[in-house]
């Protein structure tokens, strides 16, 4: 079976739980500690840690079923719909200048072909699905109610309609928004790359057939929103909609508020674990610059060559757009 995630951290927990808990457990190899107060860890410390690691771990894999399959079934495609120009049929040069944006890290130098490689990678499992599809091989599509799963989901299920390669077998397994945990406690759930790999098996209870109207529904919804094109897509009222590009700055200006002087990682973080947005970081630095651009934010203090958002900013006045797209 063909498996479809839209994010390679999804693919990565994906193949991982095609085998996690098959066999016995074996104890990991390597092992750190890192500490939040940079201190470096004692000798026990560090064996305290690790066996309170390998025991979690140990306890994992006992509950885990393996969901089976191999490696070359499974297909990420992480092209950032959510954000920038769509008029493409065929990711090219416009989903390219979207990706820099999302990913300002290929700026750096010895990174510069990182999103080249995104993009081939994408071509060539857009192809190699679209063959297996048409060859009668049955596909299984993981998605969420984040912008960036839906939008792949209704991207993959036009590149299907178009091409006329619909699956003969085709079922969808969407992540609930929450569950509850052993302990009682109650998660959030934004996206399929968070759920570690002991747990995808317990989520084939949501799995549901999907025949050829869905597909063209999909899809006629997916070529509206191309003739929009809008600088965002985002989620409202369950629905995947246009909307303009300063749709997420309320977030930011209510932290903003809070401290004249701030570090921007930090309140890229803040707001991503504290809203669930479910929206790439790469969106808010384009914000936080279009804010200095226009005069709102005073840079204070960068170190680029740590990370591009190791800046030290200053909250001055008022608020203005930009632009994500030329």
């Amino acid at each position: 079976m063909i498996e479809i995630v839209f994010s390679e951290s999804a693919g990565g927990c994906l193949k991982a739980a095609q085998h996690f808990g098959k066999g016995e457990y074996r104890p990991h190899s390597a092992f750190a500690l890192l500490r939040s107060d940079g201190r470096k860890a004692s000798k026990k410390e560090l064996e305290q840690a690790r066996h309170e690691f390998e025991e979690k771990e140990k306890a994992a894999w006992e509950r885990a079923v393996p969901l089976g399959g191999t490696a070359a079934d499974v297909f990420s495609f992480e092209l950032g719909l959510s954000i920038g120009d769509i008029s493409e049929k065929h990711p090219g040069v416009q989903r390219r200048r979207a990706l820099e944006l999302l990913y300002p890290f290929s700026c750096i130098p010895g990174e510069e072909d990182c999103l080249s490689e995104m993009l081939q990678h994408a071509s060539e499992n857009l192809n190699d699905v679209l063959r297996r599809v048409q060859s009668g091989e049955s596909l299984r599509i993981w998605y969420s109610h984040s912008p960036e799963e839906l939008c792949g989901l209704y991207w993959l299920m036009e590149q299907f309609a178009r091409s006329e390669a619909c699956p003969d077998s085709l079922s969808l397994v969407k992540l609930p928004d929450w569950e509850i945990q052993d302990d009682g406690a109650v998660l959030s759930l934004m996206s399929w790359g968070e759920i570690s790999p002991e747990k995808w098996h317990r989520y084939l209870c949501f799995q549901r057939q999907a025949d050829k109207a869905l597909i063209l529904f999909c899809a006629a919804h997916w070529n509206r929103l191309r003739e929009e094109n809008a600088p965002l897509r985002a989620i409202l009222n369950g629905r995947l909609v246009s909307v303009p590009e300063s749709f997420y700055d309320t977030f930011l200006l209510r932290e903003i508020e809070k401290e004249e002087t701030f570090l921007e990682s930090r309140l890229i973080g803040k707001i991503l674990t504290e809203y669930r947005l479910a929206i790439p970081d790469g969106l808010l630095h384009a914000r936080i610059d279009s804010m200095l651009g226009e005069g709102s934010l005073e840079l204070i203090e960068e170190h680029p060559e740590i990370h591009p958002y190791q800046r030290t900013l200053r909250r001055l006045r008022g608020r203005s757009g930009c632009r994500l797209r030329e």
